[in-house]
């Protein structure tokens, strides 16, 4: 089923997400101007559909700005993966010799549920027995997230380069986005939210190198004034950068509105 609103369009799921059919859970994916925002899963509690409706278009904003499981620290990004792709909805780690997280992973793992406010929906017992769930995670775990994949994310911030160059007019003729697309892939999974939130300026110059780098192996400029009044000034061109200034500036604001970090 595909619904529009307010400039949203969002596609939700008919079955329940999960095989339990105590309770049921929808597989959503929102788009705004033919670009995918999200995609997560909701518990639907409503009797019909236009409630349900109404209830995820008077909650946009909420879904929109879920955390990205692509940057999740791990042991977590792996958990809600895996919970998200469970049958049941219930996922649980046991006490026995396929337990694959070590002691101190899962002391991270206590820090990160506290971090995410995820006490209530993963239960971490170090002490349990053999057999026993030493982690429990619950059927909602995954309506916490956005399950937006690396290359969705990749190509989203491609899109938004591919508007910043034609602001500029770039021939875009002239721009194949593949490259760089895939050198923004490894960079988004080699940061967690965490690191991204502590070296912001680094996370944003790598992204951002990637789309320079592209563009100078095509010989192509973007005209820039504050990079022509650094060089009036005295500066050497050769040592400025091909983004620069307010242009680095809006890239990079558009970039952190994407992967849901503040600059």
């Amino acid at each position: 089923m595909v619904t529009s609103m307010y400039g949203y369009e969002i596609s939700i799921s008919e079955d329940n997400y999960f095989d339990d059919e105590t309770y049921m859970y929808r597989q959503i994916s929102i788009k705004e101007d033919g670009t995918t925002k999200m995609i997560g899963v909701v518990s639907d509690e409503t009797d019909d559909e236009f409630d349900f409706m109404r209830i995820l278009f008077n909650n946009m904003d909420h879904f929109l700005h879920l955390p990205l499981v692509e940057t999740l620290p791990e042991p977590l990004r792996t958990i809600v993966k895996e919970q998200e792709q469970s049958t049941y909805g219930m996922w649980f780690y046991d006490n026995d010799e396929d337990f694959p997280f070590t002691e101190d992973e899962l002391n991270l793992l206590v820090e990160q549920i506290k971090q995410y406010g995820l006490e209530y929906i993963i239960e971490v017992n170090p002490d349990a027995g053999v057999g026993d769930p030493i982690i429990t995670c619950y059927m909602s775990l995954c309506t916490c997230f956005n399950f937006l994949s690396l290359e969705l994310l990749a190509q989203n911030l491609c899109d938004e380069t591919q508007k910043f160059l034609k602001k500029k007019e770039v021939d875009l003729s002239l721009v194949d986005l593949h490259h760089p697309w895939l050198d923004m892939i490894s960079i988004i999974n080699s940061w967690s939210q965490k690191e991204i939130e502590e070296s912001k300026a680094e996370f944003f110059g790598q992204l951002i190198d990637c789309i320079e780098d592209f563009l100078e192996e095509k010989g192509i400029s973007i005209p820039s004034k504050d990079r022509d009044l650094t060089i009036a000034a005295g500066e050497d061109p050769d040592g400025l950068a091909l983004i620069y200034g307010e242009d680095y500036d809006y890239l990079a604001n558009q970039f952190a509105e994407i992967l849901h970090v503040t600059r």
